[in-house]
């Protein structure tokens, strides 16, 4: 649909519009101007700027993409350590889990000065906001740290780690939706040997969880075995990973999944001598593919790699498709690393000028998650207390200017006046994101915001024949634009009710006696082509050379439509409605009477509905502020 541009012309009948009329002196005729309706269809893709209004457009209309964005500013590959904000933000806390959910990161258990938590907080970048009633610990796993989590695409699955004195080897998962935890799930049975500080990943393309390595409090050793868990059946497979060909055992490594190849990727971390205790540390890896249960160790390379370390994170940027290691330290008490790499696994090759140090904060013990445009660190130990402090990394260069307005030229090419128009839109809004979209049919002397395809009834005071749009663009989060792909606008001439030969049959002052009926006007009406209907009359009651007006509660009014074709009102045509004044104001609902291309003779009938007093005068004269309301058709003009 994209890049394409077409009109056709289909006639059909349109929304509501008003036809005014007057009422004149017998024998003066009255005619309203009638035309044919037209439907006309325009699609506007942005592969061009033909349409573009290049004064009133500061969006980005790219004629590459064949998208309209907010403008992207700012630089990439910097720090930003205002956010996230310390107000109302867990308690500060290391060895802690984090996982992102699309729009927001979950934190959840680790250790603070107190001890093991249960409990945690989800952050709202876009806002910049805390929320530490989430997750619930009604339910929850007990507390503990050195645990992992992953985020299964709906929900945040929670497994392993140590309870100060114990390694766990159960857990649960986590639904945000509903703010409820199922500790059933994973399930023990089968389960790993209980442990801590191991790598965990989600295998999105198996709706699996993979556990690696860590350590063994039970047997005081690091391991390179785990296993796999199947969320569908709730069981587990010990015999894989393989350990034939693994990475050597280590503990406070980290793993992301490769969405690209379908690998994880195993790197860093450290084998503890339980004899010396003191910490080797790698800066080696290995990537693992579990559709043939083999690893290849030959990658991450670590030729180039950032310094050994443990305690490090580590996010898959699936922009860029690649690895990135940051902070950490070479012991467990040590001072974090500012410093990191980008693993780039189509190359085997790393970058180590990103992460820049320049503006980086000191983590270790912390977690991070990846949004899309920037990496968000949290947590951690300073080498000499918890935090409860973070950073963004901006990743690419993606602050976007909001707001910003997308306007097109004229899009018409009807000389006709524009009644309606329904307005359909491809657009991409991710969370906190938003487009609204406005239409004129006069040059933008009066602009309306439309709902895209709902049908919109342009006001009078806005009818013209120069039709244009809109879309205003804007965003909550810096980090996220809205997309607009294309536009369809499908705007309509209208089709006309014409009526004609109005002739006044009685003055405003005829006498009528209680319970007599008077025809007042008699008028013929049709349609140019199709069905019409007749929706409503509006009555104002005008009395002139009245001592004592008729009150409103003595008249009715009533329409008939002729039936003998014998050019004047009896009792043998056919009464459409009737009803009374209410504070000068008569509505004669005209049950969706239809009006056809077939011209016929309808009579406005006044009656006395009750005794005024013996000899009075009383009258009833349409005042010109009475209208006729059709559904379906229009009129333009008086003659």
């Amino acid at each position: 649909m994209k890049s394409k541009n077409h009109k056709e012309m289909i006639p059909v009948l349109m929304l509501l519009f008003l036809a005014c009329f007057m009422i004149y002196p017998a024998g003066r005729n009255l005619f309203l101007f009638a035309q044919t309706q037209m439907v006309f269809s325009f699609t506007e893709s942005f592969s061009n700027n033909n349409y573009k209004d290049v004064v009133n457009t500061t969006a980005n209309w790219n004629t590459v993409t064949g998208l309209v964005s907010l403008i992207s500013g700012g630089s990439s590959n910097i720090w930003d350590t205002t956010k996230p904000t310390t107000t109302n933000a867990p308690t500060a806390r290391a060895n802690f889990s984090a996982v992102w959910t699309g729009s927001k990161m979950i934190v959840w258990g680790g250790q603070d000065s107190g001890g093991f938590k249960n409990n945690g907080g989800v952050y709202d970048p876009a806002t910049n906001t805390w929320d530490t009633t989430k997750p619930t610990t009604t339910n929850a796993p007990s507390a503990r740290g050195y645990h992992r989590a992953v985020w299964t695409g709906s929900k945040m699955i929670v497994w392993g780690g140590w309870n100060g004195s114990s390694d766990l080897n159960n857990g649960g998962i986590y639904d945000p939706a509903t703010d409820t935890w199922d500790t059933t799930k994973p399930t023990t049975t089968g389960a790993p040997t209980a442990r801590d500080c191991f790598s965990v990943v989600w295998d999105s393309a198996n709706n699996k969880m993979i556990i690696w390595g860590g350590w063994i409090d039970a047997s005081q050793s690091d391991v390179n075995n785990g296993g796999i868990w199947t969320l569908s059946t709730n069981t587990w497979d010990t015999t894989k990973p393989t350990t034939t060909g693994a990475p050597s055992a280590r503990e406070s490594h980290n793993a992301v999944w490769d969405s690209l190849n379908n690998k994880m990727l195993v790197w860093g971390g450290a084998w503890y001598d339980v004899d010396f205790e003191e910490y080797s540390c790698y800066n080696n890896g290995g990537s693992y593919n579990p559709a043939t249960n083999t690893w290849d160790l030959t990658k991450p390379t670590s030729t180039g790699a950032p310094t050994a370390r443990l305690a490090h994170s580590a996010v898959w940027d699936s922009t860029n498709n690649k690895m990135i290691v940051w902070g950490g330290d070479d012991s467990f008490d040590g001072v974090g690393y500012n410093n990191g790499g980008f693993y780039n696994p189509a190359t085997n090759t790393w970058d180590l000028t990103k992460p820049t140090t320049t503006g980086a904060p000191n983590n270790t013990r912390h977690d991070a998650v990846y949004t899309g445009t920037k990496m968000i660190v949290w947590g951690g130990w300073s080498g000499a207390a918890y935090q409860n402090t973070g950073a963004f990394y901006i990743i690419s260069a993606s602050e976007y200017t909001t707001p910003a307005i997308a306007r097109s030229l004229t899009v018409d090419n009807t000389p006709d006046t524009i009644n309606s128009v329904i307005l359909s839109v491809s657009a991409t809004l991710p969370a906190n994101t938003t487009i609204t979209y406005e239409i004129t049919a006069n040059s933008g002397t009066n602009w309306y915001q439309v709902t895209p395809t709902n049908d919109f009834a342009i006001p009078v005071v806005g009818r013209a024949s120069d039709l244009r749009w809109r879309a205003n663009l804007s965003t909550a989060d810096s980090q996220q634009t809205p997309l607009l792909d294309w536009v369809t606008i499908t705007y309509s001439t209208a089709a006309v009710v014409t009526t004609s030969n109005w002739t006044a049959l009685t003055n405003g002052n005829t006498p009528v006696r209680m319970g007599q009926s008077v025809c007042h006007v008699k008028f013929n009406m049709k349609t140019d082509f199709g069905t019409a209907y007749w929706k409503r009359f509006r009555i104002d009651k005008g009395i002139t050379g009245v001592t004592t007006p008729v009150p409103d509660n003595k008249i009715e009014v009533q329409i008939w439509v002729e039936n003998n074709n014998n050019g004047f009102w009896d009792a043998n045509d056919i009464l459409i409605t009737k009803g009374g004044f209410v504070n000068g104001v008569c509505y004669l609902n005209m049950r969706q009477w239809q009006v056809t291309t077939t011209t016929k003779t309808y009579y406005i009938v006044y009656k006395l509905a009750g005794d005024i007093g013996g000899g009075q005068r009383a009258g009833v004269k349409i005042a010109d502020s009475s209208y006729l309301e059709f559904e379906n058709a229009t009129c333009v003009g008086v003659q």
